[in-house]
């Protein structure tokens, strides 16, 4: 290492799969950093003692609520724009979510167009204008019924929600569930252990399902080609079973581009396609807290 020799000899990882354990173990001063468990998020955030020695850091993820491309209703992107503009995602994302995420306006986090520190990044120095991110559709319940009766449904419809049994989860699509039945959108909750919602989402069996895309390598191609090209629907990774020759397109030139700018901005132009067809509807990008000693 070039820098400075650290402080440290050497780090271990202990893998404590028990919540309350890791947290019983962190605060007899068994573990000198915690990942602070969701459930334990607010009590730490509330207490004197730990509150000052909270970090947190918004991680490279997107969380969001797949919309199934291939079946009616939904098949119609005005209907995706409609679910898009009925759900309050701030509003969620305040009270529900308690703040521990970023409001995500696409699938790419911010942090990937605005990188510039390193040969490895996206960009060497960061374009702004792709650094300005804001949303293309914004909570509007009246806009999205007039969407839903100009695609032929005025009256609205019903779906299946389909999720894994996580109390979190529950929380956060029972609230969805609520602004989908102000625009007369019914919806049905699913629970699935995992094996069984991955079969559902990969092979198209469900209308919509909550789930998040987690960097595999920091690059926004990983949130743009593995989730959405055409060639990756059902088990390549595009549950949403989106299809468009557009996207394609603009994702396979910036694949294909050695140019780092215009590689940036064929990205760029591929995720505002997916916006404005709206595959997903855009949460949050989670943030990591730890607490240390």
């Amino acid at each position: 290492y070039f820098g400075e020799k650290p402080g440290l000899r050497g780090i271990l990882y202990r893998i404590i799969p028990e919540d309350l354990t890791a947290v019983a173990e962190f605060e007899t001063g068994g573990l000198d950093v915690l990942g602070i468990p969701s459930a334990e998020y607010r009590r730490y955030l509330r207490d004197p003692q730990w509150a000052p020695l909270i970090l947190s850091q918004t991680g490279l993820n997107t969380y969001y609520l797949g919309l199934n491309c291939s079946r009616p209703p939904l098949s119609d992107y005005r209907v995706r724009q409609a679910i898009q503009m009925a759900i309050d995602v701030e509003k969620i994302l305040h009270t529900i979510y308690e703040n521990r995420g970023e409001r995500a306006f696409g699938p790419v986090p911010p942090a990937l167009w605005n990188s510039g520190n390193s040969g490895d990044t996206l960009l060497n120095s960061p374009i702004p204008e792709l650094s300005k991110v804001s949303p293309k559709f914004s909570y509007d319940p009246a806009k999205a019924g007039k969407l839903l009766k100009e695609a032929g449904y005025p009256d609205g419809f019903s779906i299946i929600l389909t999720i894994t049994p996580d109390p979190e989860i529950v929380d956060v699509v029972e609230t969805i569930q609520a602004y989908l039945k102000a625009v007369s959108i019914q919806v049905k909750i699913r629970q699935l252990e995992w094996s069984a919602f991955k079969k559902a989402t990969v092979d198209g069996t469900t209308d919509a399902f909550y789930l998040s895309w987690w960097a595999d390598y920091p690059d926004p191609e990983n949130f743009l080609f593995p989730v959405f090209h055409s060639s990756n629907r059902g088990a390549g990774g595009n549950r949403s079973h989106f299809s468009d020759p557009v996207s394609d397109r603009w994702i396979e030139a910036a694949q294909n581009s050695t140019d780092p700018r215009e590689r940036a901005a064929l990205y760029h132009r591929a995720e505002q396609r997916i916006i404005e067809q709206s595959p997903w509807v855009f949460l949050w990008h989670k943030k990591d807290f730890v607490v240390h000693q």
